[in-house]
C-alpha cells in the first residue's frame, strides 16, 4: 500500500495538505454523476483537488481525476458538468488535470491544514494525520466562507508527544486491529 495524495489548500502563501475534514460540501465528482477511476496506488479514490482561500472563500482551482473513456471524451470537449468550457491542460498519471478553475465550494465545517511533514513519522499507508506535521491550522467554514482560522500547531505537538512512543503500525496478528487501523489511515474525519 502507498501513502495517499492529499488534497491541498493554498492559504496565507502556503500550500497546505488537507489532513482532517469535519464537515460536508467539499468537491465530490459523484455529485456530477462521475465515478472516478483509481489514478495509482497513491490515489485510490481516483482524484485529488487543489483549493485556494481567496477573499475568505474556498475555491477549487485544479483537479486531477481518473475518468472513464466516456468522461475523458467529455473533458476533451470542455463538457464536464462542473467545469463547462474548460479543457484539461495537462495530464498526471495518464489522466486529465483541469487547471485554471475558480469554482466556489460551499463547504461547511472544519478543515485541518498541515505543512512541515515529519519524515520520521512516515507510514506507507493512507493519509497522514495532522499530528505528523509541524504547522497545523484549523479553518472553520460556513457555506464556503472562512469564519474562523486557528493555529493548532501547539496542540498537534502535544498530541504527537503523547503518541510518539506508540507503534505507527499495528501488529499483524490481530485482524480486527489491522482492519481498524486501515480504516483510520484512509479516513480524514476528525472531531472538532
Amino acid at each position: 500500500m502507498t501513502a495517499q495524495i492529499n488534497d491541498r489548500v493554498f492559504h496565507r502563501k502556503v500550500r497546505y495538505s488537507v489532513a482532517g475534514v469535519s464537515g460536508s460540501g467539499l468537491f465530490d465528482p459523484a455529485r456530477y454523476g462521475i465515478e472516478p477511476q483509481m489514478l495509482s496506488t497513491a490515489c485510490w479514490r481516483g482524484f485529488h483537488v487543489d483549493y485556494e482561500i481567496r477573499d475568505s472563500m474556498l475555491l477549487m482551482t485544479s483537479l486531477t481525476i481518473g475518468l472513464t473513456p466516456e468522461h475523458r471524451l467529455l473533458a476533451s470537449r470542455g463538457e464536464l458538468p462542473f467545469a463547462p468550457g474548460v479543457v484539461p491542460a495537462n495530464e498526471r498519471f495518464g489522466q486529465p488535470t483541469i487547471e485554471g478553475l475558480s469554482l466556489p465550494i460551499p463547504y461547511t465545517g472544519g478543515l485541518l491544514l498541515a505543512d512541515g511533514f515529519l519524515r520520521d513519522l512516515y507510514v506507507h499507508m493512507g493519509f497522514h494525520p495532522a499530528w505528523k506535521y509541524t504547522d497545523v491550522r484549523e479553518l472553520i467554514f460556513e457555506q464556503g466562507q472562512v469564519t474562523e482560522d486557528h493555529d493548532r500547531s501547539r496542540q498537534m505537538a502535544e498530541l504527537r508527544e503523547r503518541l510518539i512512543g506508540q507503534p505507527l503500525q499495528p501488529g499483524i496478528s490481530d485482524r480486527a486491529e489491522v482492519t481498524s487501523w486501515i480504516e483510520r489511515c484512509f479516513s480524514l474525519d476528525y472531531t472538532r
